[in-house]
Protein backbone atom coordinates (compact mmCIF):
# COMPACT_ATOMS: atom_id res chain seq x y z
CA UNK A 1 0.00 0.00 0.00
CA UNK A 2 2.94 2.56 1.33
CA UNK A 3 4.51 1.67 -3.08
CA UNK A 4 0.67 2.59 -4.19
CA UNK A 5 0.76 5.96 -2.22
CA UNK A 6 4.28 6.61 -3.42
CA UNK A 7 3.13 6.01 -7.17
CA UNK A 8 0.00 8.24 -6.88
CA UNK A 9 2.79 11.07 -4.95
CA UNK A 10 6.12 11.47 -6.50
CA UNK A 11 5.27 11.88 -10.34
CA UNK A 12 2.89 14.21 -9.65
CA UNK A 13 5.19 16.12 -7.41
CA UNK A 14 8.04 16.01 -9.46
CA UNK A 15 6.97 18.50 -11.56
CA UNK A 16 6.64 20.93 -8.81
CA UNK A 17 9.96 20.16 -7.92
CA UNK A 18 11.49 20.74 -11.43
CA UNK A 19 9.47 23.82 -12.25
CA UNK A 20 10.87 25.45 -9.13
CA UNK A 21 14.55 24.40 -10.20
CA UNK A 22 14.09 26.13 -13.29
CA UNK A 23 12.68 29.12 -11.50
CA UNK A 24 15.32 29.21 -8.90
CA UNK A 25 18.07 28.82 -11.73
CA UNK A 26 19.45 25.34 -10.35
CA UNK A 27 21.85 24.36 -12.86
CA UNK A 28 21.39 21.16 -14.26
CA UNK A 29 24.69 19.78 -12.82
CA UNK A 30 22.54 19.53 -9.53
CA UNK A 31 19.03 18.50 -10.52
CA UNK A 32 20.42 15.70 -8.19
CA UNK A 33 20.50 17.84 -5.14
CA UNK A 34 17.54 19.58 -6.14
CA UNK A 35 15.52 16.52 -6.29
CA UNK A 36 17.12 14.45 -3.43
CA UNK A 37 16.55 17.30 -0.91
CA UNK A 38 12.77 17.94 -2.08
CA UNK A 39 12.31 13.95 -1.71
CA UNK A 40 13.62 14.23 2.00
CA UNK A 41 11.59 17.13 2.76
CA UNK A 42 8.71 15.17 1.60
CA UNK A 43 8.86 12.25 3.36
CA UNK A 44 9.51 14.26 6.57
CA UNK A 45 7.06 16.35 6.02
CA UNK A 46 4.34 13.67 5.56
CA UNK A 47 6.04 11.67 9.31
CA UNK A 48 4.75 14.92 10.82
CA UNK A 49 2.02 15.63 9.72
CA UNK A 50 0.55 12.13 9.96
CA UNK A 51 2.01 10.81 13.14
CA UNK A 52 1.52 14.10 15.10
CA UNK A 53 -0.24 17.10 12.90
CA UNK A 54 -3.34 16.38 11.70
CA UNK A 55 -2.62 12.15 11.98
CA UNK A 56 -4.93 11.43 9.10
CA UNK A 57 -4.14 9.84 5.79
CA UNK A 58 -3.02 13.03 3.76
CA UNK A 59 0.27 13.42 2.77
CA UNK A 60 2.36 16.34 2.45
CA UNK A 61 3.54 18.12 -1.20
CA UNK A 62 5.01 21.00 -2.89
CA UNK A 63 2.46 23.72 -2.29
CA UNK A 64 1.74 26.21 -5.16
CA UNK A 65 2.38 29.43 -2.87
CA UNK A 66 5.71 28.55 -2.29
CA UNK A 67 6.34 28.11 -5.50
CA UNK A 68 4.84 31.94 -6.41
CA UNK A 69 7.77 33.02 -3.76
CA UNK A 70 10.33 31.45 -5.37
CA UNK A 71 8.83 33.64 -8.84
CA UNK A 72 8.81 37.27 -6.70
CA UNK A 73 12.33 36.58 -5.45
CA UNK A 74 14.05 35.32 -8.27
CA UNK A 75 12.08 37.87 -9.91
CA UNK A 76 14.70 40.13 -8.24
CA UNK A 77 17.29 39.06 -10.05
CA UNK A 78 19.88 39.20 -7.23
CA UNK A 79 18.79 37.14 -4.04
CA UNK A 80 20.40 33.99 -5.46
CA UNK A 81 19.31 30.06 -4.11
CA UNK A 82 20.74 30.77 -0.49
CA UNK A 83 17.38 33.34 -0.53
CA UNK A 84 14.99 30.97 -0.86
CA UNK A 85 16.80 28.45 2.14
CA UNK A 86 16.01 31.75 4.09
CA UNK A 87 12.54 32.65 3.03
CA UNK A 88 11.55 29.04 4.03
CA UNK A 89 13.25 29.08 7.11
CA UNK A 90 11.23 32.37 7.90
CA UNK A 91 8.08 30.78 6.83
CA UNK A 92 8.50 27.95 8.93
CA UNK A 93 8.98 30.24 12.02
CA UNK A 94 6.22 32.49 10.75
CA UNK A 95 3.56 28.81 10.73
CA UNK A 96 5.07 27.64 13.76
CA UNK A 97 4.33 30.75 15.85
CA UNK A 98 0.57 31.10 14.15
CA UNK A 99 0.22 27.64 15.94
CA UNK A 100 1.73 28.88 19.64
CA UNK A 101 -0.66 31.96 19.24
CA UNK A 102 -3.46 29.28 18.32
CA UNK A 103 -4.47 31.76 15.47
CA UNK A 104 -5.72 28.06 14.18
CA UNK A 105 -9.06 28.22 16.41
CA UNK A 106 -10.14 31.50 14.64
CA UNK A 107 -9.41 29.92 11.48
CA UNK A 108 -11.36 26.50 11.75
CA UNK A 109 -14.36 28.16 13.29
CA UNK A 110 -14.89 29.80 9.52
CA UNK A 111 -14.17 26.35 7.76
CA UNK A 112 -17.64 24.88 7.54
CA UNK A 113 -18.51 21.63 5.59
CA UNK A 114 -20.00 23.94 2.88
CA UNK A 115 -16.53 25.58 2.75
CA UNK A 116 -14.50 22.66 2.95
CA UNK A 117 -15.88 21.41 -0.19
CA UNK A 118 -15.98 25.13 -2.36
CA UNK A 119 -12.19 24.82 -1.41
CA UNK A 120 -11.10 22.27 -3.92
CA UNK A 121 -13.42 23.65 -6.49
CA UNK A 122 -11.77 26.99 -6.29
CA UNK A 123 -8.17 25.74 -6.21
CA UNK A 124 -8.71 23.11 -8.68
CA UNK A 125 -10.18 25.19 -11.17
CA UNK A 126 -7.53 28.11 -10.95
CA UNK A 127 -4.65 25.37 -11.21
CA UNK A 128 -6.29 23.17 -13.76
CA UNK A 129 -5.82 25.13 -17.52
CA UNK A 130 -1.60 24.94 -16.61
CA UNK A 131 -1.70 21.36 -15.33
CA UNK A 132 -3.37 20.19 -18.51
CA UNK A 133 -1.12 22.98 -20.52
CA UNK A 134 1.98 21.02 -18.62
CA UNK A 135 0.52 17.53 -19.44
CA UNK A 136 0.26 18.31 -23.09
CA UNK A 137 3.51 20.01 -23.46
CA UNK A 138 1.57 23.12 -24.59
CA UNK A 139 2.64 26.82 -23.44
CA UNK A 140 -0.10 29.27 -23.34
CA UNK A 141 -2.80 27.34 -25.64
CA UNK A 142 -2.52 23.88 -27.32
CA UNK A 143 -1.80 22.14 -29.22
CA UNK A 144 1.36 21.22 -27.91
CA UNK A 145 3.92 18.36 -28.02
CA UNK A 146 2.73 15.30 -29.97
CA UNK A 147 4.29 12.35 -27.84
CA UNK A 148 2.92 14.40 -24.41
CA UNK A 149 -0.70 14.64 -26.06
CA UNK A 150 0.01 10.34 -26.35
CA UNK A 151 1.10 9.98 -23.04
CA UNK A 152 -1.79 11.92 -21.49
CA UNK A 153 -4.12 10.46 -23.34
CA UNK A 154 -2.61 6.64 -22.34
CA UNK A 155 -2.70 7.92 -18.66
CA UNK A 156 -6.41 9.08 -18.51
CA UNK A 157 -7.05 6.22 -20.57
CA UNK A 158 -5.62 3.44 -18.43
CA UNK A 159 -6.99 4.90 -15.21
CA UNK A 160 -10.56 5.10 -16.86
CA UNK A 161 -10.39 1.41 -17.90
CA UNK A 162 -9.08 0.29 -14.66
CA UNK A 163 -11.87 1.76 -12.73
CA UNK A 164 -14.18 -0.21 -14.41
CA UNK A 165 -12.63 -3.39 -12.00
CA UNK A 166 -13.06 -2.61 -8.71
CA UNK A 167 -10.29 -4.75 -7.31
CA UNK A 168 -7.63 -2.74 -10.37
CA UNK A 169 -8.50 0.15 -8.55
CA UNK A 170 -6.13 0.74 -6.27
CA UNK A 171 -3.19 0.26 -9.14
CA UNK A 172 -4.21 2.90 -11.18
CA UNK A 173 -1.37 5.34 -10.20
CA UNK A 174 0.91 2.61 -10.79
CA UNK A 175 -0.27 1.82 -13.59
CA UNK A 176 -0.86 4.69 -15.55
CA UNK A 177 2.41 6.11 -14.54
CA UNK A 178 3.91 3.02 -16.31
CA UNK A 179 1.97 3.05 -18.87
CA UNK A 180 2.10 6.87 -19.66
CA UNK A 181 5.86 6.87 -18.68
CA UNK A 182 6.51 4.07 -21.45
CA UNK A 183 4.36 5.89 -24.94
CA UNK A 184 6.54 8.80 -24.03
CA UNK A 185 9.99 7.31 -23.98
CA UNK A 186 8.77 4.76 -27.49
CA UNK A 187 7.69 7.90 -29.17
CA UNK A 188 10.39 10.89 -27.45
CA UNK A 189 13.78 8.20 -26.55
CA UNK A 190 14.71 7.69 -23.48
CA UNK A 191 16.40 10.70 -22.10
CA UNK A 192 19.91 10.83 -21.96
CA UNK A 193 20.69 11.12 -18.19
CA UNK A 194 23.54 9.76 -16.13
CA UNK A 195 22.97 7.60 -13.55
CA UNK A 196 25.39 6.97 -10.88
CA UNK A 197 25.75 4.36 -8.12
CA UNK A 198 25.84 4.39 -4.56
CA UNK A 199 24.89 6.26 -1.59
CA UNK A 200 24.75 10.25 -1.43
CA UNK A 201 23.07 12.01 0.95
CA UNK A 202 21.70 15.80 0.56
CA UNK A 203 24.56 17.85 2.20
CA UNK A 204 23.15 20.46 4.39
CA UNK A 205 22.58 24.09 3.03
CA UNK A 206 23.98 23.00 -0.37
CA UNK A 207 22.47 26.34 -1.51
CA UNK A 208 24.63 28.53 0.30
CA UNK A 209 24.11 30.55 3.63
CA UNK A 210 20.33 31.44 4.12
CA UNK A 211 19.95 35.15 3.21
CA UNK A 212 17.18 36.66 5.34
CA UNK A 213 16.54 40.14 3.95
CA UNK A 214 13.27 41.73 4.18
CA UNK A 215 12.73 41.55 0.52
CA UNK A 216 13.00 37.39 0.76
CA UNK A 217 10.91 37.03 3.78
CA UNK A 218 8.17 38.81 3.31
CA UNK A 219 6.96 36.86 -0.08
CA UNK A 220 8.08 33.87 1.84
CA UNK A 221 6.10 34.59 5.37
CA UNK A 222 2.58 35.61 2.81
CA UNK A 223 3.24 32.31 1.02
CA UNK A 224 3.73 30.81 4.86
CA UNK A 225 0.18 32.57 5.86
CA UNK A 226 -1.54 31.01 2.73
CA UNK A 227 -0.25 27.63 2.85
CA UNK A 228 -1.73 27.57 6.81
CA UNK A 229 -4.67 28.54 5.40
CA UNK A 230 -4.45 25.40 3.06
CA UNK A 231 -3.82 23.04 5.71
CA UNK A 232 -6.58 23.49 7.99
CA UNK A 233 -9.01 23.50 4.77
CA UNK A 234 -7.08 20.32 3.47
CA UNK A 235 -7.75 18.63 6.97
CA UNK A 236 -11.39 19.41 7.24
CA UNK A 237 -11.70 18.34 3.48
CA UNK A 238 -10.67 15.39 4.46
CA UNK A 239 -12.72 14.83 7.62
CA UNK A 240 -15.39 15.97 5.73
CA UNK A 241 -15.16 13.74 2.60
CA UNK A 242 -14.26 10.70 4.31
CA UNK A 243 -16.25 11.44 7.93
CA UNK A 244 -13.08 10.70 9.92
CA UNK A 245 -12.78 12.85 13.29
CA UNK A 246 -10.44 15.68 14.09
CA UNK A 247 -8.70 15.28 17.19
CA UNK A 248 -8.85 18.67 19.83
CA UNK A 249 -6.06 20.49 18.90
CA UNK A 250 -4.61 18.95 15.37
CA UNK A 251 -4.82 22.51 13.49
CA UNK A 252 -2.22 23.94 16.20
CA UNK A 253 -0.10 20.59 16.26
CA UNK A 254 -0.50 20.65 12.46
CA UNK A 255 1.24 24.88 12.18
CA UNK A 256 4.12 23.12 14.42
CA UNK A 257 4.61 20.47 12.08
CA UNK A 258 4.46 22.61 9.05
CA UNK A 259 6.89 24.83 10.52
CA UNK A 260 9.34 22.01 11.50
CA UNK A 261 9.01 20.63 8.23
CA UNK A 262 9.40 24.01 6.23
CA UNK A 263 12.57 24.60 8.50
CA UNK A 264 14.06 21.17 8.09
CA UNK A 265 13.68 20.60 4.12
CA UNK A 266 15.32 23.95 3.33
CA UNK A 267 18.06 23.52 5.41
CA UNK A 268 18.54 19.97 2.98
CA UNK A 269 18.04 21.59 -0.16
CA UNK A 270 14.49 21.38 -0.58
CA UNK A 271 13.29 24.67 -2.57
CA UNK A 272 9.22 24.42 -2.63
CA UNK A 273 7.80 24.20 0.65
CA UNK A 274 5.29 21.73 1.29
CA UNK A 275 1.59 21.37 2.54
CA UNK A 276 -0.99 18.89 3.27
CA UNK A 277 -2.07 17.90 -0.16
CA UNK A 278 -6.43 18.19 -1.17
CA UNK A 279 -5.23 15.15 -3.42
CA UNK A 280 -5.16 13.49 -0.73
CA UNK A 281 -9.01 12.41 -0.18
CA UNK A 282 -9.02 11.48 -4.01
CA UNK A 283 -5.99 8.92 -3.58
CA UNK A 284 -7.93 7.42 -0.44
CA UNK A 285 -10.70 6.78 -2.56
CA UNK A 286 -8.93 4.71 -5.14
CA UNK A 287 -6.50 2.85 -2.66
CA UNK A 288 -9.43 2.16 -0.79
CA UNK A 289 -7.70 2.09 2.48
CA UNK A 290 -8.01 5.05 5.30
CA UNK A 291 -5.02 3.80 7.46
CA UNK A 292 -2.54 6.13 8.31
CA UNK A 293 0.21 3.31 8.62
CA UNK A 294 1.07 3.03 4.96
CA UNK A 295 1.80 6.70 4.62
CA UNK A 296 4.10 6.56 7.51
CA UNK A 297 6.02 4.11 5.87
CA UNK A 298 5.89 5.53 2.72
CA UNK A 299 7.81 8.87 4.47
CA UNK A 300 10.68 6.49 5.80
CA UNK A 301 11.27 4.85 2.45
CA UNK A 302 10.92 8.41 0.82
CA UNK A 303 13.45 9.61 3.45
CA UNK A 304 15.80 6.60 2.78
CA UNK A 305 15.22 6.62 -1.19
CA UNK A 306 16.46 10.04 -1.06
CA UNK A 307 20.33 9.00 -0.14
CA UNK A 308 20.00 6.28 -2.95
CA UNK A 309 21.66 8.29 -5.86
CA UNK A 310 20.21 5.56 -8.87
CA UNK A 311 17.13 6.16 -7.36
CA UNK A 312 16.51 9.84 -7.82
CA UNK A 313 18.88 9.97 -10.82
CA UNK A 314 16.09 7.55 -12.35
CA UNK A 315 13.15 9.91 -10.91
CA UNK A 316 14.50 12.86 -12.47
CA UNK A 317 14.22 11.20 -15.61
CA UNK A 318 10.22 11.36 -15.65
CA UNK A 319 8.14 13.39 -18.40
CA UNK A 320 7.06 16.42 -17.33
CA UNK A 321 3.75 15.78 -19.02
CA UNK A 322 3.35 12.94 -17.16
CA UNK A 323 4.22 13.93 -14.09
CA UNK A 324 1.09 16.98 -15.18
CA UNK A 325 -1.23 14.35 -16.43
CA UNK A 326 -0.93 12.19 -13.24
CA UNK A 327 -1.79 15.35 -11.16
CA UNK A 328 -4.30 15.69 -13.14
CA UNK A 329 -6.27 12.67 -12.62
CA UNK A 330 -5.89 13.15 -9.47
CA UNK A 331 -7.66 16.55 -9.36
CA UNK A 332 -10.47 15.38 -11.17
CA UNK A 333 -11.38 12.55 -8.60
CA UNK A 334 -11.03 15.44 -6.13
CA UNK A 335 -13.39 17.49 -7.87
CA UNK A 336 -15.70 14.58 -7.95
CA UNK A 337 -16.09 14.28 -4.52
CA UNK A 338 -16.49 17.70 -3.76
CA UNK A 339 -19.63 18.04 -6.40
CA UNK A 340 -20.94 14.88 -4.50
CA UNK A 341 -21.21 16.45 -1.27
CA UNK A 342 -22.40 20.59 -2.71
CA UNK A 343 -25.27 18.20 -5.08
CA UNK A 344 -27.01 17.48 -1.30
CA UNK A 345 -27.11 21.26 -0.72
CA UNK A 346 -30.39 23.36 -1.77
CA UNK A 347 -30.56 25.59 -4.99
CA UNK A 348 -30.07 28.78 -3.11
CA UNK A 349 -26.87 27.98 -1.51
CA UNK A 350 -25.44 26.36 -4.64
CA UNK A 351 -26.45 29.57 -6.81
CA UNK A 352 -25.51 32.24 -3.94
CA UNK A 353 -22.79 30.62 -2.58
CA UNK A 354 -20.87 28.18 -4.48
CA UNK A 355 -21.02 29.56 -8.09
CA UNK A 356 -20.03 33.36 -6.82
CA UNK A 357 -16.74 32.01 -4.73
CA UNK A 358 -15.29 30.37 -7.87
CA UNK A 359 -15.06 34.00 -9.77
CA UNK A 360 -11.66 34.68 -8.56
CA UNK A 361 -10.54 31.52 -10.17
CA UNK A 362 -12.48 32.50 -13.53
CA UNK A 363 -10.34 35.67 -13.15
CA UNK A 364 -7.08 33.81 -12.38
CA UNK A 365 -7.61 31.82 -15.34
CA UNK A 366 -7.89 34.80 -17.48
CA UNK A 367 -5.58 37.33 -15.89
CA UNK A 368 -3.23 35.19 -13.80
CA UNK A 369 -0.33 34.36 -16.41
CA UNK A 370 0.02 38.40 -16.90
CA UNK A 371 0.26 39.43 -13.54
CA UNK A 372 3.77 40.17 -12.03
CA UNK A 373 5.03 37.03 -9.32
CA UNK A 374 4.28 39.17 -6.08
CA UNK A 375 0.54 40.20 -7.87
CA UNK A 376 0.09 36.55 -8.55
CA UNK A 377 0.90 35.78 -4.99
CA UNK A 378 -1.44 38.78 -3.29
CA UNK A 379 -4.45 37.66 -6.12
CA UNK A 380 -4.13 33.70 -5.06
CA UNK A 381 -7.75 32.41 -5.83
CA UNK A 382 -7.65 29.99 -2.85
CA UNK A 383 -7.73 32.97 -0.42
CA UNK A 384 -10.56 35.13 -2.20
CA UNK A 385 -12.46 32.27 -3.66
CA UNK A 386 -12.44 30.68 0.53
CA UNK A 387 -13.22 34.33 2.15
CA UNK A 388 -16.38 34.77 -0.84
CA UNK A 389 -17.56 31.38 0.28
CA UNK A 390 -16.97 31.98 4.05
CA UNK A 391 -18.97 35.35 4.12
CA UNK A 392 -21.84 34.42 1.76
CA UNK A 393 -22.74 31.26 3.28
CA UNK A 394 -23.31 33.54 6.85
CA UNK A 395 -25.16 35.55 4.92
CA UNK A 396 -27.40 32.62 2.80
CA UNK A 397 -27.33 30.37 5.94
CA UNK A 398 -29.08 33.32 7.80
CA UNK A 399 -31.48 34.67 5.27
CA UNK A 400 -32.29 30.94 4.51
CA UNK A 401 -33.10 29.19 8.26
CA UNK A 402 -34.58 26.26 6.30
CA UNK A 403 -30.89 25.23 4.67
CA UNK A 404 -28.81 24.34 7.81
CA UNK A 405 -25.34 23.39 6.69
CA UNK A 406 -24.72 19.83 5.64
CA UNK A 407 -22.52 17.01 7.83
Amino acid sequence: MAVLWAAAIVPAAMGFWLVAGSLAGVPHARIHTLLAGALLALGLATLLQVGLGFRLPMYEGPASAYLAAIGVVAGAGHHGLGAITGGLLAAGIFVAGLGVLRVDRLMVRFFTPLVARVFPLVVILAVLPATLERAVGATHGLPGSGSAWAATLVVVGTVLAMRRLSRLTPYVMLCALVAGTGIYFVLDGVPHSQVAGGLAGPPLLPWGAPNVQAGVVFPFVLAGALAALNTIASGTVMSVTHDLEVRPGAARTSFLMHGAALAGGALVGNLVGNVSRLESPGIVRLLGHLGRAPLLFMGVALGALAFVRPVVDLAAMLPLSVSAALLAVLLGVVVVQALEGIREEPPAVRWLVVAPSLIPSAIWIVFGSSMGALAQLLANPMLWGVLLAMGLERIVRRRLPETPPTT
